[in-house]
């Protein structure tokens, strides 16, 4: 049987037994052997050397290429995640312009509730206990808010819920109550009234309406800490009736702020684009005939109530657009 062989591989990382060469015998032949070998080796090494530098410089320039988009990807995810925190699943946000600085709820000496005062209640298996007297109360926590969802359902109380208006719920405390809202965050403050019960969620302390929410500043995040102070009303005069909020006027139409009326579409398109840019919301253009000629009308909505278009009205007016006017048809 012949002596074992050794076939070299130029382009294999590691060498293989054959029969096919029978191994040199001569001293000579083996030092020329173990040159090339090691030469074979060396260039390997420095081959694979490159080859894992390559490799490593792209997973770098890959891992730099990714983060800003996985940044991004959380830009877009995170706001919407939060949201979904807000007071109830599937509740969002009014498609409409509401201003940042509604006033605040104006405190007032009321009589309890009729309805929404039960010495205690229960919720998902939790009992909560309501207040007696809430003078001097405070507590700190997380905040939510909730909004078209239950827009003009009756709250605890037996109000309709405004998410226009400044309005909270709670838990424990009477029907109603004022309190002052403070994020800890921002330290925006905000008073509201509280006509309704909730949250039912652990850790949230008070769910406020969604035009309380903007003025704090947690709209967009769905929630946020804060603090909330009891404002004692027993000092006031007590009002002997309860209190009536705007009625929404319908007359069978739509509430509308109409801003222009234009002779051509791009001259519509432009106010329409320029209202927009003053972060307006609901903006469209409507196209009539008047004496056989198109008008386009420029305008908002459509509104909730009038009380809102004649907000959106004086926001308008700051902004230099002193000829807006509510239309309902």
């Amino acid at each position: 049987m012949s002596s074992p062989a050794i076939t070299i591989a130029h382009f294999m990382q590691w060498r293989f037994i054959s029969s096919v060469r029978p191994y040199p015998q001569s001293t000579t032949h083996r030092l020329m052997l173990i040159s090339s070998l090691g030469d074979i080796i060396k260039r390997s090494i420095i081959k694979r050397s490159i080859i894992w530098a390559s490799l490593s410089a792209r997973a770098k320039n890959i891992t730099q290429m990714a983060t800003p988009l996985t940044m991004r990807i959380a830009q877009l995810l995170i706001p919407g995640l939060l949201l979904a925190g807000c007071g109830t699943t599937g509740d969002k946000a009014p498609d409409m312009f509401v201003r940042d600085n509604t006033p605040n709820a104006v405190p007032a000496n009321e009589p309890l509730s009729r309805y929404g005062n039960p010495t205690h209640y229960t919720v998902r298996g939790k009992t909560y206990q309501v207040l007696k007297n809430s003078s001097g109360f405070t507590e700190s926590g997380v905040a939510s808010w909730y909004g078209t969802k239950f827009h003009g359902r009756k709250t605890s109380s037996g109000e309709p819920y405004n998410m226009y208006a400044m309005t909270a719920a709670h838990k424990t405390l009477p029907l109603p109550t004022y309190v002052e809202v403070t994020h800890r965050g921002n330290g925006r403050k905000i008073i509201v009234k509280v006509n309704d019960r909730g949250p039912f969620h652990d850790g949230r302390i008070i769910d406020l309406s969604y035009a309380a929410a903007r003025k704090l500043g947690i709209s967009a995040t769905g929630t946020g800490p804060v603090s909330i102070r009891v404002i004692n009303t027993s000092a006031l005069d007590l009002k002997t009736s309860e209190v009536v909020l705007p009625e929404a006027v319908h007359h069978g139409g739509k509430i509308h702020v109409q801003v222009a009326a234009m002779g051509t579409e791009a001259a519509a398109d432009k106010m329409a684009d320029k209202l927009r840019k003053n972060h307006m919301q609901s903006v469209r253009v409507h196209v009539t005939q008047s004496d056989g000629k198109k008008l386009y009308r420029v305008r908002i909505g459509p509104l909730p109530d009038v009380d809102l278009a004649y907000q959106v009205i004086s926001e308008l007016n700051k902004i230099g657009m002193q000829t807006a006017r509510v239309v309902v048809d």
